[in-house]
């Protein structure tokens, strides 16, 4: 379920003359131009009488936005706000755009918001108005696509999607900005202070049996991971509920709870057991050194941060041209590989 916050009311905002640059900035009308910004969750505004250049600057994002501009500093964008005039206007409207922090999605809901994945870069805001209309695609896009295509990929960041009589055309932006998944691995490698090695073969098949428990309206698995050991659960109106224990002798806590969606988990721990099996040909992927039951490792900072999934495999003779890292490349000799996946765990609130 995403939430949004309650529309902004229509409110009465008395103004005696001219705020903002150039403006009489009188005290009163200063305080209650803030108090309405603040409202509408501009909250960085201070409750004073001082018209400052944060104030300013405010004042013009808020014109940027009613306006439809892409720019703050387009010159229709005065900062200035006059009795009775357009930005006084819209100040007061019962759908006066709000700042708020961007849905965050998921399959429920037919679009994922990547941007979220890292909440310390400052891209996570925008308007009421952006986050309605982006519900509002994901909803058609869910109930007249998903819902024949339940695989199908979600809508993301610079998607668009056409639907014609005879066919679904689904287009990205690729030059649009790309989620920065480099900062994002080196920082949840930093942070991560949850190691737990999981046996390769085991947990694929865990999450094999347990996927056929889930739905298409609830497609996850919750795994409660607890010292030597972690229980899979999955569930769904149609399938009922089942549980898988997995034995993991070498974990020994601390306990955290998880969700996934089990396409995702299987997609990569197929990757990652292909590449345990042996090289069919010369300058193939390196094969590991262990068996198919070796430990790959999760690495977690909490339940609601980046999740990291680690396979190393060493030995072998890889393609020329790699070099050995963080993010999955492979060695141009022997070595290790980090081959590596980061995923995004579902919420686990209200669930349990």
């Amino acid at each position: 379920m995403i939430e949004l916050r309650a529309a902004a009311a229509a409110r009465s905002l008395v103004l005696e003359a001219s705020v903002g640059r150039g403006g009489a900035n009188r005290p009163a009308d200063v305080r209650a131009v803030k108090q309405r910004l603040r409202e509408l969750g501009f909250a960085w505004l201070d409750d004073t009488t001082t018209m400052d250049e944060s104030t300013m600057a405010t004042i013009r994002l808020f014109q940027a936005i009613q306006n439809g501009l892409h720019r703050v500093d387009h010159p229709r964008n005065n900062g200035r706000i006059d009795p009775d005039g357009r930005t006084h206007r819209w100040l007061q409207a019962w759908n006066a755009p709000r700042w708020q922090v961007m849905p965050r999605g998921g399959r429920e809901a037919g679009f994922l918001n990547f941007e979220l994945l890292d909440e310390a870069d400052q891209h996570d805001y925008g308007t009421s108005w952006m986050a309605e209309t982006i519900i509002a695609a994901g909803a058609s896009y869910r109930d007249a696509y998903l819902a024949t295509h339940p695989r199908a990929a979600l809508l993301a960041t610079n998607d668009v999607r056409f639907l014609t009589e005879r066919a679904t055309i689904y287009t990205t932006l690729v030059q649009g900005r790309f989620p920065p998944y480099r900062d994002i691995l080196e920082k949840t490698e930093k942070a991560a202070k949850i190691k737990i090695p999981l046996p390769l073969e085991e947990f694929l098949a865990a999450v094999r049996q347990i996927r056929v428990m889930t739905d298409e309206e609830s497609r996850r698995v919750d795994i409660s991971f607890r010292p030597g050991v972690a229980i899979l659960e999955g569930r769904g109106p149609a399938t009922g509920s089942g549980h898988v224990e997995l034995a993991l002798p070498d974990f020994a806590g601390p306990a955290i709870h998880v969700a996934f969606d089990p396409d995702f988990l299987v997609e990569y721990l197929n990757i990652a057991r292909n590449e345990v099996a042996e090289p069919k040909a010369e300058g193939s992927r390196p094969a590991a050194d262990a068996s198919p039951s070796s430990p790959l490792t999760l690495e977690l900072i909490a339940a609601d941060k980046p999740a990291l999934f680690r396979f190393n495999v060493s030995g072998g003779t890889a393609p020329s041209g790699g070099t050995a890292s963080s993010d999955g490349t492979a060695p141009s000799g022997g070595g290790v590989s980090k081959w590596v996946y980061l995923v995004m765990p579902m919420s686990v609130e209200n669930r349990r």
